[in-house]
């Protein structure tokens, strides 16, 4: 989710957080306090980690399992894993992470687990593996417009994975 966040005071002067809570379970339930800002959070069930990032502003991120916390600065984003009572900070590139409101999948030096999550979601198709992980990491951008066909076409040109596609399900084989 995006979120474009104005900043709000009372009338005395001091700022009003605008609070968001994202809480999938599995120990990575978090809360960002917002005080006037761009940012986005990335936190799916079916996804390892919570991931907000941010393009302007500030927010702190509170990690509600052990309620460490930190504040992000711009190109800046926090992971929150079920692993760790830590919220961790990283710079990246914060256009990547909102890629998606532009129409785009992009992927940096990503696994075809998440990669396929994605896929999954946004075409509502059932992914299975015709053998466990695969550790090939794919980079690049593809159009959310075209098909899903045209999608795993494009994957399938590295060579690296191969999907054959029943239905509504894909089954990806190395």
């Amino acid at each position: 989710a995006y979120f474009e966040v104005a900043k709000l005071t009372h009338k005395k002067g001091s700022r009003v957080p605008f609070k968001v809570r994202s809480e999938v379970g599995g120990g990575r339930n978090q809360m960002v306090e917002v005080l006037g800002t761009h940012f986005n959070i990335n936190a799916y069930i079916d996804e390892p980690n919570n991931k907000t990032t941010l393009l302007e502003g500030s927010v702190r991120i509170v990690n509600l399992s052990s309620l460490a916390s930190n504040i992000l600065k711009p190109g800046q984003q926090s992971i929150i894993a079920a692993s760790s009572p830590s919220v961790l900070i990283k710079n990246v590139d914060a256009e990547d992470a909102v890629t998606w409101k532009d129409g785009f999948f992009s992927f940096n030096d990503e696994n075809l687990q998440t990669i396929m999550n994605k896929i999954s979601r946004w075409y509502n198709v059932d992914v299975s593996y015709h053998v466990g992980k695969m550790d090939k990491l794919f980079g690049g951008r593809i159009s959310r417009f075209n098909s899903v066909n045209e999608v795993l076409e494009t994957l399938q040109a590295t060579g690296d994975v191969h999907f054959k596609i029943e239905g509504r399900r894909i089954l990806v084989m190395p």
